[in-house]
């Protein structure tokens, strides 16, 4: 700090006015340090005062301009140091450096006006590319599970009495009273053709699949009767007995001829009779497609 020389101002006997002069002292005039001490504090001046920069001189200047003039001018040394030591209260952040686009002042990028105080704008995203859709996996069909059940609900033959009571008996023929269940899903077993793992597949029934199904299993309802109508024509029933003893006695044989018809009728009903549809992957393939089936 560049030291400058202040005058203090030193008063001669010759200065002072003489009480006896005047009745009362005129207004004293404010020394120029007051100014300096309302811009910049007390302590400030103090530590003026103090410093190795003050000292008196051992002369009165002519007048007091001169003494007004340095006290001015350090004043304003002391405001102007104390300017550049403060930083402004809304002096912008240091700007980082910039791009070359935005030296070159062809432009104003996001990053650099968010750098420099301004409002960062989001940068420019480039949109992804679609991810391609994955292909559906195949599957190789192996079996199907059954689409329905059948029971035939055999009923043999048996001795009815006839009125009145005494008179006869009859051996009446035997019947099928068959009940059918259509199941809504169809269970598969298929192999998965990118890897060849076997998976059991679960697939809700389309309409035209348990419309198949009910026939199919209608026509086995109709196989079990015709067993049970083939089943009593080789056995001669219905039979008249003139007494139930009599009817009693022959039941046994034509039950056992009348049960091994109708179950061997049944069997082939079941595995070979007109009834019977092969399991096929036509269905479980449209099953799939409308996306009904889920795979263990």
């Amino acid at each position: 700090m560049e030291c400058k020389t202040v005058a203090r101002a030193q008063k001669t006997p010759s200065q002072d006015y003489p009480t006896h002069h005047r009745a009362t002292k005129p207004r004293p005039t404010p020394h120029p340090s007051h100014d300096l001490q309302r811009y910049v504090g007390n302590q400030a001046v103090q530590r003026l005062f103090n410093s190795p920069c003050m000292r008196a001189r051992l002369t009165r200047p002519a007048g007091d301009q001169l003494v007004e003039e340095e006290v001015g001018f350090m004043a304003q040394d002391v405001a102007r140091r104390r300017a550049a030591s403060t930083p402004a209260l809304n002096a912008p952040a240091a700007s980082q450096e910039q791009c070359p686009e935005c030296a070159a002042g062809r432009g104003s990028c996001s990053k650099c006006v968010g750098d420099n105080g301004g409002p960062a704008t989001p940068p420019a995203t480039t949109p992804s590319a679609p991810v391609p859709a994955q292909a559906a996996p195949t599957y190789t069909f192996i079996s199907r599970g059954s689409y329905g059940e059948t029971f035939p609900n055999f009923t043999p033959p048996s001795c009815v009495a006839v009125p009145p009571p005494g008179t006869g008996s009859t051996l009446v023929a035997g019947s099928a009273s068959p009940t059918s269940t259509i199941f809504p899903n169809g269970t598969y077993q298929v192999r998965r053709d990118s890897d060849g793992v076997q998976q059991t597949a679960t697939c809700t029934r389309l309409a035209a699949g348990l419309a198949a199904t009910q026939a199919h299993e209608n026509s086995h309802a109709n196989g079990a009767r015709n067993a049970a109508a083939a089943a009593n024509t080789a056995a001669g029933l219905p039979q008249n007995h003139a007494t139930g003893a009599a009817c009693s006695a022959a039941l046994p044989a034509i039950v056992a001829a009348w049960n091994a018809s109708v179950n061997a009728a049944w069997t082939i009903e079941r595995t070979h009779g007109p009834g019977t549809q092969p399991p096929t992957p036509q269905t479980f393939t449209q099953e799939n497609a409308a996306g009904t089936c889920t795979f263990v």
